[in-house]
């Protein structure tokens, strides 16, 4: 499929969900690109990095960059946008139930099922098949909440 889709999707992956308040730092992006919409770690040289890296610890979630969408994600030396506070929509590896609390797995995707918790974090909405367009393959993403204090 080429142009426009027939209606805008309501939303793409890192996308920021509402206007409440959140906290949006910048990150130096490690050796691995990283997606839009994930969980990252920051490894021990303060980095952003996928959370397969072994001795690394929970930043918070990447946030769509208009100037790096060409890319599809970030790239080495990058700033990256990581959010530690508010919601966003992020990928999802399988199904995402309103109200639990949000597991991601080492790719960063999130998931009822998923090996790592995210600490203060809760799903504000199930997981969707949002279309893609402009070539792009549709994509599931799931909402959630960041620096939520009654998350479990």
């Amino acid at each position: 499929m080429s142009g426009f889709a027939y209606e805008m999707a309501i939303a793409f992956a890192g996308m920021l969900a509402d206007s409440a308040a959140k906290n949006v730092v910048s990150v130096p992006c490690g050796v691995e690109p990283l997606r839009f919409g994930i969980v990252v770690h920051r490894d021990a040289q303060r980095h952003a990095v996928p959370p397969s890296v072994a001795g690394s610890a929970v930043a918070g979630v990447t946030v769509h960059d208009h100037l790096n969408a060409w890319r599809g994600g970030y790239v080495q030396h990058d700033a990256v946008n990581v959010l530690d506070l508010g919601t966003i929509w992020v990928r999802a590896g399988g199904v995402c139930t309103p109200g639990k609390a949000v597991k991601y797995a080492d790719d960063g995707t999130v998931s009822d099922g998923a090996a790592r918790a995210l600490p203060n974090a809760v799903f504000v909405g199930g997981d969707q098949t949002i279309p893609g367009g402009f070539d792009e393959p549709a994509v599931r993403l799931a909402q959630i909440r960041l620096g939520y204090p009654l998350a479990t």
